[in-house]
């Protein structure tokens, strides 16, 4: 049951809120025959350092989270594959990315893997209404506990990776997805 809720949820289907919706059908899952303009410079990072069999889709989402949400500056730590840092830049190549974890403060999208940035500093940045989060690899109880603290939003939950977006006027929603 809980595999085809994901997959239901992922297609759009159950998702009511129509942010939800959209988040689903624009970024989450877009169709196979859906296209980006930043796609190629994805690809070229991936050719050119290799990846792995999930770093092409998971850096493909994130550009296409960073243009939906209309992303000015963003956080990505060093040591995170080069695809993701050509995700965030075809999404806005005036983007701003920091890369040190003291220079957090400011950035509208934090990405980053595991346990790297403080779940505290994390819940700082989503009291914010406007702020993002992505999350690869995240540890098991942090999903839960950072959706507690939001006051209102949307967190889109995959097995381990997670989506966290702080909105002002939007009831507090979460949908589990293949992500």
């Amino acid at each position: 049951m809980f595999s085809f809720r994901r997959w239901r949820n992922t297609r759009g289907f159950g998702v009511h809120s129509p942010f939800g919706y959209d988040l689903a059908k624009r970024v989450v899952r877009p169709g196979k025959d859906y296209s980006f303009y930043g796609y190629p410079a994805v690809d070229a990072a991936c050719a050119k350092d290799g990846c792995s069999h999930s770093v092409r889709p998971q850096a493909r989402m994130l550009l296409r989270l960073a243009t939906m949400l209309e992303i000015e500056s963003a956080f990505l730590p060093k040591g995170i594959h080069p695809a993701f840092h050509a995700a965030l830049k075809s999404s806005n190549a005036a983007m701003r990315i920091e890369r040190r974890l003291k220079d957090i403060e400011g950035c509208r999208l934090l990405c980053a893997k595991a346990d790297f940035i403080p779940i505290e500093t994390i819940k700082r940045h989503l009291a914010v209404s406007g702020n993002a989060v992505a999350l690869l690899d995240i540890p098991e109880n942090w999903a839960d506990e950072i959706y507690d603290s939001m006051q209102n939003g949307i967190m889109i939950r995959g097995e381990r990776n997670i989506i966290f977006i702080a909105r002002d006027k939007m009831q507090k929603v979460a949908y589990e997805m293949s992500i």
